[in-house]
């Protein structure tokens, strides 16, 4: 998203990659922002960004039409780019960049991998099988790719056991946990600078969201359980939306329909390494998404003692442990998450107590981005090497 916001996977991806002797190649939409480093060996290429120019066209129509214009501009582009570099091995972000990749990587001979953030809707098998089909037909077809590995991070949409339940052979699955900063437990947080970025008044608490403002995360869902919330509160709260996004003016406008526009506050995206001062700042944290709300930003909030509420949707259970680290409540119940929020905003002990709780449990189970960082070097030095007869670059 720009200013430093935005994935921190990219960052430390990048990072880590470059200090390990690779050259990253990174393809681009045209208008959009990849990550912004000054690192040797890090370039930055770029294909027309289709994606903001149709984003206002039907649904099924960019479904139908995006693969193609993936293909045409960015497969176009990255064939331009491999023939000028001669990669070592082609990476796909995405299951949409997955048949670009793979193309792009057997005509250069070289391996392919797909990393994927998420599996999006595959973990809800609780649809109909005819909605799982139409609501995730591009990522099943993306799985019958021959690609060499399949990088998935574990986000709670259990990708990994949807991988084996489209025919992916477990030998090219790499499940890998999603990174944190371990450091921010003990890192002097200033709360004050995000209190004063969220024009918080003296005396409030903050309810926090932070997260892209796209459909399928729900943001509307934080303001209409805020609308709930707030009037039954036994001290004054503010609802702070950080983040940007498709839906930033519904949800703008959902705030002034229902009276709240006061206490609501929409900040735009905050640069990842600020994120330490907002949680520092916060109250109760807030998820949202209909996929998994195991997501870096709860782990995060996990880590700096912030009890979490969320809807209980894929893997979300294995962090928000409801009672203990957080409150879990059913998937799209927005009265329920208001009455969590309520329960939890109005008993300071109790919420303290998950705070303890929660960063307890994150110290034992995240993993830092160093780490995690090393494990994706160590698949990706072994598949070029492999490939190349001991060539690491």
């Amino acid at each position: 998203m720009g200013g430093g916001a935005g994935l921190a996977d990219d960052y430390y991806f990048i990072r880590t990659f470059t200090a390990a002797g690779f050259d990253v190649h990174y393809l681009s939409p045209r208008s959009g922002e990849p990550p912004d480093l000054a690192l040797p060996g890090y370039y930055v290429h770029s294909y027309p960004n289709f994606f903001d120019a149709t984003a206002a066209w039907p649904t099924p129509l960019r479904r139908l039409l995006w693969p193609l214009l993936f293909a045409a501009l960015a497969g176009g582009q990255a064939l331009v780019v491999s023939r000028q570099i001669r990669p070592s091995l082609v990476l796909a972000q995405t299951h949409l960049a997955a048949w670009v990749a793979w193309l792009t990587a057997s005509l250069r001979r070289v391996p392919s991998v797909v990393k994927l953030f998420g599996v999006m809707d595959l973990v809800r098998t609780d649809w109909p099988r005819p909605t799982y089909l139409a609501k995730n037909l591009e990522a099943i077809l993306a799985f019958k790719l021959p690609v060499d590995a399949w990088i998935i991070l574990d986000d709670g949409t259990r990708g990994a056991a949807a991988a084996r339940r489209h025919g992916i052979h477990e030998h090219r699955i790499h499940s890998l946990p999603n990174g944190v900063n371990l450091a921010w437990q003990e890192h002097a947080a200033n709360a004050g600078w995000f209190r004063d970025v969220a024009r918080v008044p003296e005396g409030h608490d903050v309810v926090l969201y932070l997260a892209r403002l796209a459909d399928w995360k729900r943001p509307d869902a934080f303001v209409r359980a805020a609308a709930r919330a707030l009037p039954r509160l036994r001290r004054p709260a503010l609802c702070v939306v950080a983040g940007n996004g498709p839906e930033q003016d519904r949800c703008e406008a959902l705030a002034r329909e229902l009276g709240i526009a006061d206490r609501v506050r929409f900040v735009g995206p905050i640069a990842h390494a600020r994120v330490v001062d907002a949680l520092a700042a916060t109250t109760l944290f807030v998820a949202t998404s209909r996929r998994s709300n195991k997501s870096i930003a709860t782990c995060e909030a996990l880590l700096c003692g912030v009890p979490v509420v969320a809807f209980d949707v894929g893997g979300t259970g294995d962090v928000v442990r409801d009672g203990a680290t957080g409150r879990l409540v059913p998937d799209g119940n927005v009265e329920a998450l208001a009455d969590a929020m309520v329960e939890l905003l109005n008993d300071s002990a109790a919420r303290a107590a998950m705070g303890r709780r929660a960063r307890e449990f994150a110290r034992s189970y995240l993993v830092d981005w160093e780490e995690r960082t090393a494990m994706e070097v160590d698949i990706i030095r072994r598949l070029t090497q492999s490939r190349a007869g001991g060539a690491g670059s």
